[in-house]
């Protein structure tokens, strides 16, 4: 089976986009784990490491992001005017690698916590669980949950916005779901922490973190999806852009039983063919035989009438073809 290898995937308009991202002012801060943990957004948010040790990255790069060990790695960063900023607005994002649930208190995966106290109280908080992306403010019991799978051992890029008492969520740069919090936030003195949930029992995250951004505003639909396929795969080496034009993401879940969902990106306007084919090349089922507008879109796949084992996503659009590899469980 032909294999396809992602490089770069912007097109002009995403540089322009992303490097806006980059550089907005409302970027209260950044942490692209480059050897370190400092703050890369201009604001000196610089971490300190406990216990977390440096590992590679989505690319494979050494010493680029963070492993925390499930029971005692944490990153803790001093308050600051701009970590206390957020009040009606708030965006929190970071590429995460879940090995498995914390190994003390709940099981679930914390990525920020704004407070170092057993107090319930805090400011902001993201974390993960088998439930889904989970965002919090003030206190836990002020907190939204939006159901979707994570997988063990898989790249996700994260992202929970708050506008009022508005929360969005997404994951991959896809939006997956809406609900409501009581705002707005209010400010809090204590430290931010990495990795680590103190309120109530302690629990520490079980896996890698890397690429952490807080904004005190809350990014576009647009702004969200350009963060994902703009780190896509962009090498330190890359001199120039080569637009990719039509990618397939691996599916999500994967494996999966029942139900998956299938995510593609066209840079244009394209008729698109999607279909799953077995391992004799066999075509089972179609999905898609229609134009599609650019962008990044989604579309369930419903495999409980096929037998468990090996598939293959195929997409035909813009001249190109891409496949992915899915396997279904019975």
């Amino acid at each position: 089976m032909k294999r396809f290898t992602l490089n770069l995937v912007l097109v002009l308009n995403f540089c322009c986009l992303s490097a806006q991202v980059n550089q907005d002012a409302s970027l209260i801060a950044f942490y692209p784990f480059n050897k370190n943990a400092n703050d890369e957004s201009g604001n000196n948010n610089h971490g300190i490491v406990y216990d977390a040790v440096m590992t590679t990255d989505r690319f494979n790069n050494d010493s680029s992001a963070y492993e925390f060990n499930g029971f005692s790695s944490y990153i803790s960063i001093p308050d600051s005017p701009g970590l206390q900023s957020p009040s009606n607005e708030l965006t929190q994002v970071a590429w995460i690698y879940i090995y498995g649930w914390s190994e003390v208190g709940a099981a679930f995966g914390p990525v920020l916590m704004k407070s170092n106290s057993g107090d319930n109280a805090f400011q902001y908080r993201l974390s993960v669980s088998e439930s889904g992306l989970n965002t919090a403010i003030n206190h836990w019991e002020n907190a939204v949950t939006i159901f979707d799978t994570l997988n063990f051992n898989t790249w996700y890029l994260i992202a929970s916005t708050l506008r009022n008492d508005t929360v969005k969520a997404y994951i991959n740069g896809l939006f997956i779901g809406e609900g409501t919090l009581t705002g707005p936030v209010n400010p809090d003195s204590r430290p931010l922490e990495i990795g680590r949930d103190v309120p109530g029992a302690t629990e520490v995250f079980n896996g890698k973190i890397d690429d952490i951004r807080i904004y005190n505003r809350a990014l576009s639909d647009t702004e969200i999806q350009t963060l994902f396929e703009g780190n896509l795969g962009i090498s330190p080496d890359d001199q120039t852009v080569n637009p990719k034009e039509l990618i397939l993401f691996q599916n999500h879940p994967n494996p999966f039983n029942g139900w998956t969902e299938i995510n593609w990106y066209s840079s244009r306007f394209s008729h698109v063919v999607l279909k799953v084919y077995d391992v004799n090349g066999l075509e089972v089922i179609t999905l898609l035989d229609e134009n599609q507008s650019p962008g990044t879109h989604r579309i369930p796949l419903n495999a409980e009438g096929l037998p468990g084992g090996v598939y293959f996503i195929r997409i035909q659009a813009n001249g190109r073809s891409e496949v992915q590899k899915i396997i279904i469980l019975k």
